[in-house]
């Protein structure tokens, strides 16, 4: 592809997939309120569903990629739809309008663990940082005990509202045994971390898990001198803590088993305290 041909197919883009404005009625029930996010396959518009009087999300898929992988959006319905625990929205509707596919969630009113580190500058200590991954190994248990990996475990998709997580954003998960030829030769092309967090198995999510920790973890890290050190040596955490984080990113014997992660949370949080 040339540089006219890159250029014209991202304008094309560009017009095909603009976001709607606010006040648009969406199917004679959902008006736009304001767009909160875009990925490569989406857009995601707060919404206020005017049969229930409630705040929504509803998720768009581009209209640009519709041809190009049509996969993602019934992947991530079709799994949604068996979707029912606490700590993860729920799947209000699905249908088509005008061409375009939606979907529509429960809305979580809080803020991502992204703005909170990132925006509001929160620091988490080695214990605050174990027990928010000790809390996000709940639902990833029920998805891991329903053959559902989520491969896109980020301070991004992980909300707190009132005290509590929600795991969002299941466009990228998959059913353990749903890993195409297509995605398979896809991977290859990719760097090592990436294939790690997109294979489809249990121990991706378990490395993603080690990433989410390891950043919780720098929250707090003031460094005193510029040499560049791994994470093993500047971080001032305790053994058992560093054992975890070496199985999760499969740098030891990597975990296979949420409940096995589980358990080495809780013994390494009760000798903490």
């Amino acid at each position: 592809m040339n540089k006219l041909q890159y250029r014209l197919r991202r304008l094309r883009r560009w017009v095909i997939d603009r976001p709607f404005p606010r006040k648009t009625l969406i199917a004679d029930r959902y008006e736009v309120k304001e767009r909160i996010g875009a990925g490569s396959y989406g857009l995601i518009y707060l919404c206020r569903d005017l049969k229930t009087n409630n705040d929504c999300v509803m998720k768009q898929m581009r209209p640009s990629r519709r041809k190009e992988n049509p996969r993602n959006y019934e992947c991530e319905t079709s799994i949604m739809e068996q979707l029912t625990h606490p700590a993860i929205p729920k799947l209000l509707n699905c249908f088509q309008y005008k061409g375009h596919l939606f979907f529509v969630m429960e809305y979580i009113s809080g803020e991502s663990l992204e703005t909170a580190v990132f925006e509001n500058f929160e620091k988490y200590n080695e214990r605050q940082s174990l027990q928010t991954i000790y809390e996000l190994t709940d639902p990833l248990l029920y998805l891991h005990d329903n053959g559902i990996i989520h491969r896109d475990i980020r301070l991004p998709n992980v909300i707190r509202s009132d005290g509590k997580l929600f795991l969002i954003d299941f466009g990228l998960a998959r059913f353990i045994d749903g890993q195409t030829n297509a995605e398979l030769d896809a991977l290859e092309h990719y760097p090592e971390e990436i294939k790690l967090r997109r294979q489809i198995n249990f121990r991706s999510d378990f490395y993603a898990m080690g990433h989410f920790l390891l950043y919780l973890l720098y929250s707090s890290f003031e460094p005193e001198d510029k040499k560049e050190q791994t994470w093993q040596e500047e971080l001032d955490i305790g053994d058992e803590t560093k054992q975890l984080l070496k199985r999760m990113l499969q740098i030891d014997k990597p975990y296979v088993n949420i409940r096995k992660l589980r358990a080495d949370l809780e013994r390494t949080l009760a000798e903490s305290k």
